[in-house]
């Protein structure tokens, strides 16, 4: 297991805005290739989730293990792409897909993570706006200039 502590911004009653997006979120999926939320602990002062355990993110992978090879590039491509698939289709939107936020295990498993950003969407979509979005990790439709974005119609 692994317990993440949760900061203090923008709280409401007590408990930030983002955990509590980030914990109604995790408990509705349920995929390989998503981290599993197994409780939250609230405290006097802080809040806690209880988690899966995994061995480091993929920045520091990355950083520990360049240059990927071909098949290895592949695999953690195709894990990440399956776990936005399971998201998307589950009306889930990740909003800050970046190396920080994905999760790698000593079996070479990918775990998305850290939902705070999240939205679910329902039809009609509504648009987001780019600002709260790593910048160098937004989807090219904001990076090209598109005031605003969604899921695909």
């Amino acid at each position: 297991f692994a317990l993440k502590q949760i900061r203090d911004d923008n709280e409401v009653n007590g408990i930030p805005a983002t955990a509590m997006r980030e914990a109604a979120i995790l408990k509705q999926l349920n995929h390989q290739n998503i981290i599993k939320l197994y409780d939250v602990f609230l405290t006097d002062e802080r809040c806690y989730f209880l988690l899966e355990y995994m061995d480091e993110d993929l920045k520091r992978y990355l950083d520990r293990n360049r240059p990927l090879d071909r098949q290895m590039i592949k695999n953690f491509m195709y894990q990440l792409f399956d776990a936005m698939f399971y998201c998307h289709k589950h009306r889930i939107i990740h909003r800050d897909i970046k190396p920080h936020n994905i999760l790698v295990n000593h079996e070479h498993q990918l775990k998305l993570c850290d939902f705070g950003l999240g939205r679910a969407f329902s039809v009609p979509l509504k648009s987001y706006t780019h600002e709260i979005v790593t910048l160098w990790y937004r989807a090219p439709e904001i990076l090209l200039g598109s005031p605003s974005y969604g899921t695909p119609g």
